[in-house]
């Protein structure tokens, strides 16, 4: 991923968006775990860091990609994000 020509957001950031989309019931935690599952890119402020390293920043297009798998069909179901 290029990080200079890409949007990115944190997690809060998108939370916001995501609860719009899918519910305010979906917590920070269920969000991480569906970019993880999904695979959408991210990097941190500092790669070399095992922990830590700064805040994590998600790729905002493949957050896109993935809020329309999750409400495929216009459905805005909590249940859909599972």
């Amino acid at each position: 991923m290029n990080i200079q020509n890409c949007r990115a957001a944190t997690i809060d950031e998108l939370l916001s968006i995501a609860q719009l989309h899918l519910g305010p019931s979906f917590t920070k935690g269920r969000l991480y775990a569906a970019l993880k599952r999904h695979g959408v890119p991210f990097y941190k402020a500092n790669m070399a860091a095992r922990r830590g390293g700064g805040p994590m920043y998600w790729q905002v297009a493949g957050f896109e990609r993935m809020l329309a798998l999750m409400t495929r069909g216009g459905r805005k179901t909590p249940e859909a994000a599972r």
